[in-house]
């Protein structure tokens, strides 16, 4: 297909009056003939770049976590590694909060509490891991927790890798004393 170039901004009044012959420059604007340019290949639309895992509101990665050896937290069954396969929030984050959680040993459904919102983001945690005894009696007694939290904006996505901590408690007697409690420390593996 062939184009032909006008110029009709460029042309003044007398170049347009000029003989039917014309003059050398209206020849050449009335011959000249332009073949278009070929047309660009439309560069492939790339696939949107997902930062999740599949199937979660993970952040990418699959975060681990192992603690060391501690007699306390191995009585109580607390595990001494674990990984996330996948978490989501149920329900949103202003009403019934759930955490839809997988992960080795600890899959589940959690209450999950929410704190207050700071710079558009909810600190959210949950209580993954359990071992408080039913204490109907004065005596010794021991306890363990786990606690996984993270950080959600205003739709109620994660936004955070989340983070984890535990705790192992011991108290002599249940009715006269406080519990003494102390951190087990996870560290992420990767």
């Amino acid at each position: 297909m062939k184009m032909t170039l006008i110029l009709t901004a460029l042309m003044t009044p007398a170049l347009l009056a000029a003989p039917a012959g014309g003059t050398g420059f209206t020849d050449l604007v009335r011959s000249a003939s332009y073949a278009p340019a070929p047309e660009a290949p439309t560069p492939a639309r790339p696939e949107p770049a997902s930062d999740r895992n599949e199937g979660t509101d993970l952040p990418a990665g699959t975060p681990c976590w192992q603690r060391t050896k501690e007699p306390g937290a191995d009585r109580m069954g607390m595990p001494t590694a674990f990984c996330v396969r996948s978490m989501k929030i149920a329900s949103g984050i202003h009403s019934s909060r759930a955490l839809i959680l997988s992960a080795d040993g600890l899959s589940g459904i959690y209450d999950l509490r929410m704190g207050p919102a700071h710079d558009g983001l909810f600190r959210a945690s949950a209580v993954i891991y359990d071992r408080t005894p039913l204490i109907m009696v004065c005596g010794p007694a021991e306890s363990a927790y786990m606690e996984l939290s993270f950080l959600l904006d205003e739709r109620g996505e994660i936004v955070s890798d989340p983070e984890v901590r535990s705790f192992y408690g011991t108290t002599p007697d249940t009715c006269a004393y406080r519990w003494d409690y102390r951190e087990i420390v996870y560290s992420r593996s990767y």
